[in-house]
C-alpha cells in the first residue's frame, strides 16, 4: 500500500554508495496513516535506540574500510622490494624496514582493537541488563565499567601476560575515571562549557583506555602460535605507544583551558 508517502528528493550528501538519502512526504493526500512505535511520549529514546544500532553500523564500515588498507599494505610490503645503497645487493621487501613494521603494527593494533570492541558492543545490545545500565547515572555506568576492565586485567595476568602491561592499563583507567568525574561534577554544576569545552580531548581519552581495553581482553584468550604472537605484539605496541598520551590529555580535560572557547570572530 502507498499509504500516501512520496520521495520529494534527494539529498545530495556525502555517505555511504548506494545507501542514498531520501526526503519523504506523508499525507499530501490526507490519506496517511501512521503507527505508533514504543509506548506514548518515548518516540525519541525509540529514535535514539535505532540511531545507536546505526552508529555501530558506521563504526563497522569505517573499521572494515581500515582493515582492507591494513591487508593491501601487508601485502605490498611482503611483496615489494626497496633498493638499497650498493647497487650489487638485491632489494629488500619493504617489510624488513624497520619504519615499515611499525606502521604496520600499529594499523593492526588500530584494526583489530576496533573489531573487537564492535563485537563487544554487538553482545551487550542483546544483554537487557546492559541496556538498563547505559541509562544508569554515570557514575554507576563508569563504575560498572571499570570493573569490566579490570577483570580483563586479572584474566590477561593468569594467562601470563607481561604484569607491567596490564598494570598500565590499570593506571590510565585510574586516571580516566578521575577526569570522568570531574566532568560529571562541571555538567551536573550547570557549566555545560568547561564539560563539553574539551570533549574532544575526552573522546581520544576514552577510545585510548577502551581499546587497550580491548587489547588486554583479547591476549587473555590469545592461542600460543603465530597469530596468538601477532595479538600480543600488536598489544604490546597499543599499550606501550598510546597509552603514555593518557595524561596529557586528563590534564588538558581537567584544566578547562578556554583558549577556544572565548575567541572571537573578529580575532581570527
Amino acid at each position: 500500500m502507498p499509504n500516501d508517502v512520496t520521495i520529494s528528493g534527494l539529498i545530495h550528501k556525502i555517505g555511504w554508495r548506494g545507501l542514498p538519502s531520501l526526503a519523504l512526504s506523508f499525507g499530501d493526500e490526507d490519506d496517511c496513516r501512521g503507527w505508533l512505535v514504543g509506548p506514548a511520549n518515548e518516540g525519541l529514546r525509540c529514535m535514539f535506540q535505532m540511531m545507536n544500532e546505526a552508529r555501530l553500523m558506521v563504526g563497522l564500515n569505517a573499521t572494515a574500510t581500515a582493515s582492507v588498507g591494513f591487508h593491501e599494505s601487508l601485502a605490498r610490503a611482503q611483496g615489494r622490494g626497496l633498493g638499497v645503497t650498493d647497487a650489487r645487493t638485491p632489494p629488500v621487501p619493504l617489510f624488513q624496514h624497520a619504519d615499515m613494521r611499525r606502521m604496520l603494527l600499529r594499523q593492526k593494533a588500530i584494526v583489530d582493537g576496533a573489531f573487537a570492541l564492535l563485537g563487544w558492543c554487538a553482545k551487550q545490545a542483546d544483554l537487557s541488563a546492559h541496556a538498563e545500565a547505559l541509562g544508569s547515572h554515570g557514575g554507576a555506568a563508569l563504575g560498572a565499567l571499570r570493573e569490566e576492565i579490570l577483570a580483563s586485567c586479572a584474566r590477561a595476568d593468569e594467562h601470563g601476560v607481561d604484569r607491567a602491561r596490564t598494570e598500565r592499563v590499570k593506571s590510565a583507567l585510574e586516571q580516566v575515571g578521575a577526569v570522568s568525574i570531574a566532568l560529571l561534577g562541571r555538567g551536573e554544576d550547570g557549566d555545560l562549557g568547561a564539560l563539553l569545552g574539551h570533549a574532544t580531548d575526552y573522546l581520544e581519552l576514552f577510545s585510548l583506555l577502551v581499546i587497550a581495553w580491548m587489547w588486554t581482553e583479547l591476549t587473555a584468550h590469545a592461542p600460543d602460535d603465530d597469530f596468538g604472537r601477532g595479538l600480543d605484539a600488536a598489544a604490546r605496541y597499543r599499550v606501550t605507544t598510546e597509552l603514555p598520551r593518557i595524561p596529557a590529555l586528563a590534564a588538558l580535560c581537567e584544566s578547562a583551558e578556554r583558549s577556544f572557547l572565548d575567541v572571537r570572530a573578529e580575532w581570527l
